[in-house]
């Protein structure tokens, strides 16, 4: 009897201490276990009630995307290309503002382009040997003069009856048409060429390079050069003259898509083809959207492909795939009721969809697959939206919080991506649990009808009976499935019967562990040498007409500006302390390393050395100026005058050539500061700070919209899923993924942009959902230990994780033939997005957590001992604390029994 006591006594204290450990355990994850209890039961409930009204779903999903998809007619679009991929309102916006309401446009009558507010109208010719020979010979100024010529002669309708010629719009002074690279029509110039009185300093005098493409120099004199450049200058300064100017570029570009010179190649370009050759190209892109989505129906019907001619699923497949399409439909027509512009890069949006919708189509037909096979329809739908409901909410809600966050961004092409694709994310999740939902009731009454998945006729032999055909077997028989294996096809199979055997033993824990330090290394180098900036010729394809004249351009050209110091306020220029201030100031902006410290355009100075010098008062300070101003050109552009007044001027520097976008844009500030240190009230500016401003604006707006929406996403983590180390889990992966994309973009060539930062905020809501599905599958998953947990999670999620990023890439893998940067970008950054959202769901998460992850108290009976018996639990309770008392005084009875026991 004692023997017995004994042993009881030692089963006791076993119980005792694991029913310590899983109060103890209960107490931290009970707000966890109730949370995830209390949204599980919700959405139980709610997949119940849709069970009832199936049809009532599907058609209110149809109505509400239909209704706001008859919208779309009225989409307005924005293809300007400063308004949507240069800051909004930026400092150099407000300094153009206020340089156009102080000085007057001088295009009709004394045109100087160091004076232009903006870059004007024109129109470009590069001409260039076909095997980059010299130039440089007087055959060519025939093929020139058969340019200008062609320019001059084509005559533009301005109406139905009225036609117009380039001497109409063109930019003039001193009563001429400007070309810039005029003096190569005049035999003067060759003259000089051919006896070598051309050096290098006379060409920069006369501002000849930017005329003369790559010139050599030899004993000191001009030699050759590979190419020639012509600016057609033309007028801006009224509507009227603005109109003619878009309407002569139109045609300017027609002549010269069919002019042909004889040993030469030509490149041109006008003002606006960035803006057009952008557009074409990412509106011809789109028809890929069509293929894409017929490759997407094909390959969610296969992956879905599994059971007989009864349990067979593809149609719920399919289903998916619509559901993602109706909400595209539907953000278009939201957005053009909101009037909200269309922008080019929102032409990627349909391929970010369809692969989001696909990624919660699966892990809702995985939880379909696990649900009992015997239980009623109304139990079935109920365990999808309890074990997937919460899942598909995470991922949904981060990504909608993701991509709003994203419209507080200064780039308006970055703010009208993020409310049409954070609109279509929201409608994706409500076609989910709305139309896909009600169209998986229909699915589970036709299998329980034992009805074909084509003709919905019911099957009038049993699968498998042995006096019919083969073929009538395969096609005319079948059943509803008995487990998950027989409706699953093989894609949904392997995943989740491969990788909790490839990846739970030590070996590949380990290979797993070095593989992500690897590219943790890699990715920090990748970041350290991240460039910025958008190179702006990239935005259109190879075969563009820009991309050719751009890479002649910037190959054979020096990338130089004028930047100007404008004074807004009237000053006393007589003053000594006045024009003390502006020396020092020009002279601190000559000592800049980018600065051609000998080209100043400074009237003060010019007007100092000239006859008409007048200081003994400030009236006869202007009367001389004016003077000045009458007989020079140059300067007559940069003052203005209120009767007696100097109310506003301005003086210009050049740049040496910059062609690296962050010189360019640390250049902008360091003229700034320049300005504001300055003892005189003024500003720097330049028509290129328009551009040169996401240099300096893209990492720290980049920085800011990531960090808030990732601040935003662990707040939704925390609620949704409040484990402490589970949250701390998917914040780690987030940051290493979002790592990843911005450290392999070094590696594929990509700068960090406007175009790109909407990737990167993209990265944002996507990297979190392989995390957040794995670690929501081990939070609720059963099990014995740590490894059995993560096995029954990537039993879990394995099939669909693996089928959403398979479907993610075939969604976006016909990308891979665009020829316009905006697609061919995003194409990139998706697929890295997908590959390390992949591996850190599926390889690194499962790893980290089978070592350090989070115990979990098991769901037991508390009578464990007396399982067979129910029904008197005070007899059991009095049994259970006599033996309790009995057993303390024999500890070390205990402790031998222990020992006795683990030798057996």
């Amino acid at each position: 009897m004692t023997s017995y006591w004994r042993r009881y006594s030692a089963k006791i204290t076993v119980f005792m201490k694991q029913q310590f450990q899983e109060k103890r355990l209960s107490k931290t994850m009970g707000f966890s276990v109730k949370l995830e209890n209390g949204t599980s039961k919700m959405f139980a409930i709610y997949g119940k009630v849709l069970t009832r009204y199936p049809c009532t779903a599907i058609i209110i999903c149809f109505l509400l995307n239909g209704l706001l998809g008859v919208n779309i007619q009225w989409i307005t679009f924005d293809s300007d290309l400063e308004s949507v991929y240069t800051p909004t309102n930026s400092q150099a916006v407000q300094d153009r503002n206020q340089v156009e309401s102080l000085f007057s446009d001088f295009t009709a009558t004394n045109y100087h382009q160091q004076s232009m507010a903006s870059l004007g109208p024109f129109g470009e010719v590069i001409i260039k040997h076909f095997e980059n020979g010299n130039v440089l010979n007087r055959s060519y100024q025939l093929e020139i003069k058969r340019v200008v010529n062609f320019v001059y002669d084509f005559t533009v309708n301005e109406t139905a009856n009225s036609r117009y010629q380039y001497e109409t719009v063109c930019a003039r002074r001193s009563g001429k048409c400007v070309i810039d690279g005029d003096f190569l029509l005049e035999t003067a110039f060759w003259d000089r060429f051919e006896n070598g009185f051309i050096n290098e300093t006379m060409l920069k005098a006369n501002k000849f390079t930017s005329v003369i493409g790559s010139p050599l120099f030899g004993n000191g004199t001009l030699k050759s050069a590979v190419a020639f450049k012509l600016r057609f200058n033309l007028r801006q300064d009224s509507s009227h003259f603005k109109e003619l100017s878009e309407k002569w570029e139109k045609h300017f570009l027609e002549i010269m898509r069919n002019i042909e010179l004889n040993d030469s190649e030509i490149a041109y370009q006008v003002s606006d083809s960035l803006n057009t050759e952008l557009n074409a190209n990412t509106g011809g892109d789109v028809r890929y959207f069509s293929l894409t989505f017929t490759l997407m129906i094909t390959y969610a019907s296969f992956a879905t492909a599994g059971g007989n001619c009864v349990s067979q699923r593809g149609h719920l497949g399919r289903a998916g795939v619509i559901s993602a399409g109706l909400a595209i439909l539907g953000s278009f027509g939201l957005m053009a009721a909101l009037h909200i512009e269309f922008v080019n890069i929102v032409g990627v949006m349909p391929f970010l969809i369809i692969g989001i919708g696909l990624d919660d189509m699966f892990i809702m037909m995985s939880g379909l697959a696990d649900a009992d096979p015997t239980a009623a329809i109304e139990a079935k739908i109920a365990h999808v939206m309890k074990t997937s409901g919460t899942s598909i909410t995470i991922t949904s809600l981060t990504n909608v919080i993701a991509f709003f966050v994203g419209i507080t961004s200064v780039f308006k092409s970055v703010r009208n991506f993020c409310m049409f694709t954070a609109t279509a994310v929201g409608l994706c999740y409500f076609n989910q649990i709305t139309f896909f939902l009600g169209c998986m009731v229909l699915h589970e009454k036709r299998v329980s009808q034992n009805r074909h998945c084509l003709t919905c006729a019911p099957l009038a032999y049993p699968e498998g009976e042995q006096t019919k055909s083969y073929l009538k077997q395969c096609c005319c028989t079948g059943s509803p499935s008995t487990t998950r294996d027989e409706q699953e096809s093989m894609l949904e199979k392997i995943p989740r019967l491969l990788m909790p055997r490839l990846l739970l033993n030590p070996l590949a824990k380990v290979i797993t562990v070095l593989g992500y330090v690897t590219y943790i290394v890699c990715s920090v180098w990748g970041i350290k040498n991240l460039q910025q900036g958008l190179v702006l010729q990239n935005l259109v394809s190879e075969s563009s007409y820009y991309f050719k004249f751009s890479h002649f351009d910037f190959e054979y050209y020096p990338t130089q500006f004028p930047i100007s110091f404008v004074i807004p306020v009237p000053l006393d220029y007589n003053s000594r302390a006045v024009t003390s201030g502006i020396d020092f100031l020009l002279e601190n902006a000559a000592k800049d390393v980018d600065v051609e410290d000998a080209d100043q355009l400074n009237w003060l100075n010019s007007y100092k050395h000239s006859s008409v010098f007048a200081n003994t008062s400030e009236k006869a300070f202007v009367n001389g100026l004016k003077l000045f101003l009458n007989e020079s050109q140059l300067f007559r552009n940069d003052v203005v005058f209120n009767h007696d007044k100097i109310v506003a001027t301005r003086f210009h520097i050049l740049t040496k050539s910059i062609k690296e976008s962050s010189k360019q844009g640390n250049i902008m500030m360091r003229m700034r500061e320049i300005a504001h240190s300055s003892d005189i009230h003024c500003f720097a500016y330049s028509p290129a700070f328009i551009f040169f401003e996401q240099y300096v604006i893209v990492l720290p707006s980049t920085i800011q919209t990531v960090g808030i929406a990732v601040a935003a996403v662990f707040v939704v983590a925390c609620i949704i899923m409040p484990k402490p180390f589970l949250i701390l889990c998917v914040s780690i992966s987030l940051a290493s993924i979002i790592a990843g994309v911005l450290g392999f973009m070094y590696f594929w060539d990509l700068s960090l942009s406007s175009i790109t930062m909407i990737h990167v905020i993209m990265s944002v809501g996507f990297s979190v959902d392989y995390s957040a599905h794995i670690c929501h599958a081990f939070l609720t998953s059963e099990g014995p230990d740590k490894n059995a947990r993560v096995g029954k999670a990537l039993d879990l999620t394995a099939g669909p994780v693996f089928n959403s990023a398979a479907s993610s890439i075939v969604g976006i893998v016909m990308l891979i033939f665009s020829e316009s940067y905006v697609f061919i970008s995003f194409f990139r950054v998706m697929l890295l997005v997908i590959l390390f959202g992949f591996f850190h769901g599926m390889f690194l998460l499962p790893v980290v957590l089978s070592l350090i992850g989070p115990n979990k108290p098991m769901s037991t009976n508390r009578r464990v001992i007396y399982q067979s018996k129910e029904g008197n639990a005070i007899y059991y309770d009095f049994i259970f604390v006599i033996s309790l008392l009995y057993s303390l005084p024999r500890s070390r009875d205990l402790r031998q029994h222990k020992v006795n026991a683990k030798k057996r």
